[in-house]
């Protein structure tokens, strides 16, 4: 699935409700292309899917992300 296949099914998934779909997709991203996403959204959307982010993930992916979104 490419990049942006796989952002469009995160964000009908965020939409629809489907926690179980996100985590899912989410586990299947390379941590920059987590940051990348997050970069990529809304505020809203960015907080949702930040709090699906594994706690033991969020430091690896702050890295890859820019300082506004970091901020």
């Amino acid at each position: 699935m490419n990049e942006t296949l796989r952002q469009e099914f995160l964000l009908d998934a965020i939409r629809s409700g489907d926690v179980v779909a996100v985590l899912a997709k989410l586990t299947e991203l390379h941590l920059s292309e987590i940051a990348d996403l997050l970069e990529s959204q809304p505020a809203k959307t960015r907080e949702i899917l930040w709090d699906l982010v594994g706690p033991g993930l969020k430091g690896d992916v702050l890295s890859h992300a820019q300082d506004a979104v970091r901020a």
